[in-house]
């Protein structure tokens, strides 16, 4: 089964990789070099820290039953927490010491399976890993397509362009992980971050070589994603395993409904496009299911088990603080439910304790920063740090659903007719029939049914509809209602669904287990294809980027007729001069620029705002004190100055005209894109 696997995803990766227009030979040879060694790094890693859990296992968690889930879950959180400590202080950009914390946890992990070899016994995949074969492919060819391109729903990685690989790019440039003015988002634990960081770092970048953008780099923190991915899989099979031998399957059927499980949390398309790029949400999956893994641990101390679950629920945090949300009450209701009632106060206590140890650096970072450890949330109680009430309020309306709860819950199923990019071909879902979450909510809801129908198993139904129903409550009522923001729910969904298919091998015939488990992973994979395969289908397909990289979007092409013809980056980057330093005006995606530049959020002060702030009637003060700054350039976006006007979500003080007739008045003109209201001007 092993040679079987690796042999289908390397048949996958080769036909994604190729599909499309501009797909074909050269993409393919690309997407397989990068596989190859883009992910030598990454792989490092993991494997780093899954040696670096051994040590954390024995020592707070001994004597269980699925010890390698659980190490690589600790392993995950010692290290991305390490990291993120040697960024805060900057040793982490010492290459060499980003280089040799991983090697030693690597060492760690030789050293154990040298003398427990028999510990590795057991872990034979079965045959419904191989209905994930499809997406694993799909996965890592567009974790080969540079950020920019793939995907419509993440209008073409928006988020990764602006601050998951921007802002490691900053704090290289600073030499330190640490909060930044002009990017709120750095205020977010952001461990993963700090991973991707570390990739960069140990993959040469540095303050002088542009940081992440030289070389395979950006392919390599994609692929540092796409291989936690993998792992959030791998432990997702080993929570649904735990919960099936719980509910009192046979051993062989609950690793069989582990198999499925697993192999749905991979292929599921939302896995797949976020986990292809610089993203962070797989994060939370893995350690969700490391979580819950140990949850189902009645061999560990009550004490112990609170506090390691709790140490991974910290981690799901500081992947991404929603887990607050999704992961933590799924979790404290299975410790709950799996433990005597005595128990559960020492349960909920000390995992209390292990989430607030696992985010004490981040809480410790944001408050020597800003003063607010939780920055931007709970200004009210801690302090609003250097924004104004004006500030929080707009951050607060543009990450908060505006409609009744009546309103989300329609949303939740039925597209949205209000969203701009909506018409009668193509409806836009928010919930749960996004394309992107295939079948999984009729199948999750018909395996509810299956097992609430069965009297041996409905006690198991309970529970998880109480987790569903959680996680739908704190999707309809404190987050913008998003279809990515109910990723969490992949877990609990896969394992409804494998643990309705095992009870129905249970009843039926043990030996249709498998094979119904394969055709339940099939099912969402061939979502995955559908999905990629429809990517750009106007421009070349989704692998028409693959081959130059991210080159194609920083510098032009050899020949041009016309510098209007550029896109702005590649105007900015090849047409100004080595000096210039350039403010992004309405634009907050600087990944690709390559010179001295100023940006900000749409959340954060723009030099602009203060200065019009400080002379409200002297247009002149703005452009001189800009030049007192070092500005040369101005790069305006006017398009996202008026959406962001519309929506209100923008400064007010950046009305699109008010900016056009500073600038037609003050600025000289040097850039007008041909394509997109794009405007680059020269200040005197």
């Amino acid at each position: 089964m092993p040679v079987l696997l690796g042999a289908g995803v390397v048949v996958s990766l080769v036909w994604a990789a190729g599909v499309g227009d501009a797909g074909g030979t050269a993409s393919i040879v690309t997407a397989v070099y990068l596989v190859l060694t883009a992910s030598v790094f990454p792989l490092l890693y993991l494997l780093g820290a899954i040696g670096l859990g051994v040590p954390m296992q024995l020592f707070l968690a001994p004597g269980i039953k699925r010890v390698w889930a659980v190490r690589t879950g600790l392993g995950l959180a010692g290290l991305l927490t390490l990291t993120h400590l040697l960024g805060m202080t900057g040793l982490l950009f010492a290459r060499p010491i980003a280089i040799a914390v991983p090697i030693l946890g690597a060492a760690l992990l030789a050293h154990r399976l040298t003398k427990h070899k028999q510990e590795l016994s057991g872990l034979t995949p079965s045959l419904p890993w191989l209905g994930a074969v499809p997406a694993i492919g799909v996965l890592l060819a567009a974790a080969c397509s540079p950020p920019g391109w793939l995907w419509a729903s993440e209008i073409g990685g928006y988020d990764v362009l602006s601050y998951h690989l921007q802002l490691p790019r900053d704090w290289i440039n600073a030499g330190t992980i640490w909060p930044v003015e002009h990017n709120v988002y750095s205020y977010l634990p952001g461990y993963l971050e700090a991973a991707f960081t570390h990739t960069a770092v140990a993959l040469g970048a540095s303050k002088d070589t542009n940081a992440v953008l030289d070389g395979d780099i950006v392919f390599a923190c994609q692929l540092l994603h796409a291989l936690v991915t993998l792992v959030a899989g791998v432990l997702s099979a080993s929570a649904c395993s735990a919960l099936c031998e719980r509910a009192g399957f046979q051993t062989k059927l609950s690793a069989i409904g582990g198999a499925i499980a697993g192999s749905i949390v991979i292929a599921t398309p939302w896995s797949v496009v976020t986990g292809s790029m610089a993203y962070n949400e797989l994060g939370v999956v893995a350690f969700f299911a490391a979580a819950l893994v140990i949850a189902f641990e009645h061999r560990l101390k009550p004490s112990r088990r609170g506090l390691v679950a709790g140490l991974l629920v910290g981690a799901a945090c500081g992947c991404k603080p929603t887990a607050l949300l999704f992961v933590a009450p799924a979790v404290g209701l299975t410790l709950v439910w799996v433990a005597p009632r005595r128990f559960w106060l020492t349960l909920t206590w000390t995992a209390c304790v292990g989430g607030l140890v696992m985010l004490l650096p981040w809480l410790s970072r944001n408050s020597m920063a800003g003063g607010n450890p939780v920055f931007p949330q709970l200004s009210g109680v801690f302090g609003s740090a250097h924004w104004t009430q004006a500030q929080i309020e707009r951050y607060a309306s543009a990450h908060s659903f505006g409609g009744s709860i009546f309103d989300a819950l329609r949303l939740l199923i039925l597209p949205d007719p209000t969203d701009p990019a909506a018409n009668a071909n193509s409806p836009v879902h928010r919930g749960l029939m996004h394309p992107q979450w295939s079948l999984l909510l009729p199948m999750s809801a018909v395996a509810l049914g299956w097992l609430g129908f069965n009297k041996n198993t409905r006690w198991l139904a309970l529970p998880m509809l109480v987790v569903f129903l959680l996680q739908l409550l704190a999707w309809l009522t404190l987050t913008h209602v998003q279809s990515r923001f109910l990723m969490p729910m992949i877990l609990p969904m896969a394992c409804v669904i494998a643990a309705g298919i095992v009870q129905f091998g249970e009843r039926i015939s043990s030996k249709s287990a498998a094979p119904a488990g394969l055709v339940a992973a099939l099912i969402p994979a061939v979502s995955t294809v559908l999905v990629f395969t429809s990517e750009a289908p106007n421009a070349g397909g989704p692998n028409a980027a693959t081959t130059l990289g991210v080159s194609q979007f920083m510098l032009p092409p050899e020949q041009y007729d016309s510098a209007q013809d550029l896109y702005v980056v590649q105007f900015i980057n090849a047409e100004l001069p080595p000096d210039a330093k350039v403010l992004l005006i309405g634009s907050a995606t600087p990944l690709y620029i390559t010179c001295d530049l100023v940006y900000t959020t749409t959340w954060d002060t723009s030099p602009l705002t203060a200065l019009m702030r400080e002379h409200p009637t002297e247009a002149a003060r703005w452009t001189s004190g800009l030049a007192d700054m070092g500005v040369t350039h101005v790069f305006v976006d006017l398009g996202e100055l008026s959406r962001l006007t519309g929506s209100g979500w923008g400064d007010p003080l950046l009305e699109p005209n008010r900016v056009s007739e500073w600038l037609v008045s003050s600025a000289v003109p040097i850039y007008r894109s041909s394509t997109a209201p794009h405007l680059v001007f020269e200040l005197p």
